[in-house]
């Protein structure tokens, strides 16, 4: 083996493939903020990831760690939840940091759809409750039909399943598809067609989170 070979060999340990992903989310939009940073500190402490771990994954090239997921659906589901969790921790995330979040979830075995119903879930949960507090409720901002614009954009809208419940699935005409969950009270089935000339986009809001969307059918 040459010198070169040594170079390009890749780790292979979880713990510094878990941070990698982390840290590449928070530096997604270009700069780790203090949330960020002590989030993914209490994810690594959570797995007893030391903080040495941290700090070396600082130093090293993310693509000298080679990839090493979990293999059961648990542990699947934990990775990707923290990862949702990481992105939104500031209420706000990229574009960036969703492709990546995608990219992983594909090598978990997840699709984009289960990307943006666990964006939901996260960001619909409630964070920090004080037992002794009621936690704000969901309210609906606005009520409002699907625009012109939008409706040309799409090619079909059909209801799918989901372990988190019904969503629409759009299925652009420029390419690619987008998600958004049924409101709760919703009759529709998976495989129903949805006019979305009839359908109707619900806002959602609650203090201290970032607005959420619901089709009402």
């Amino acid at each position: 083996m040459g010198i070169l070979d040594l170079f390009r060999r890749k780790i292979k340990d979880p713990e510094l493939c878990r941070l990698r992903d982390l840290l590449t989310i928070a530096y997604a939009s270009g700069e780790m903020t203090a949330k960020e940073r002590n989030t993914i500190l209490e994810i690594a402490a959570k797995h007893n990831i030391s903080s040495s771990k941290f700090h070396q994954m600082l130093e090293i090239s993310p693509d000298s760690v080679q990839d090493a997921y979990p293999i059961t659906k648990k542990e699947k589901d934990e990775y990707l939840h923290e990862l949702v969790y990481l992105m939104e921790v500031n209420s706000k995330h990229t574009m960036r940091a969703v492709n990546y979040v995608e990219f992983i979830a594909k090598k978990l075995g997840y699709t984009p759809q289960d990307v943006h119903e666990m964006i939901e879930v996260v960001t619909s949960s409630p964070i920090n409750n004080s037992p002794q507090k009621k936690p704000n409720q969901w309210h609906i901002k606005s009520i409002r039909d699907f625009t012109q614009d939008e409706i040309n954009a799409v090619s079909q809208a059909v209801v799918v399943s989901s372990q988190y419940g019904n969503s629409v699935q759009f299925t652009m005409i420029s390419g690619g598809m987008t998600y958004i969950p049924i409101e709760q009270n919703s009759a529709s089935v998976a495989g129903e067609i949805v006019d979305i000339t009839k359908a109707k986009l619900l806002t959602l809001e609650k203090t201290g989170e970032i607005d959420i969307y619901r089709v009402q059918i």
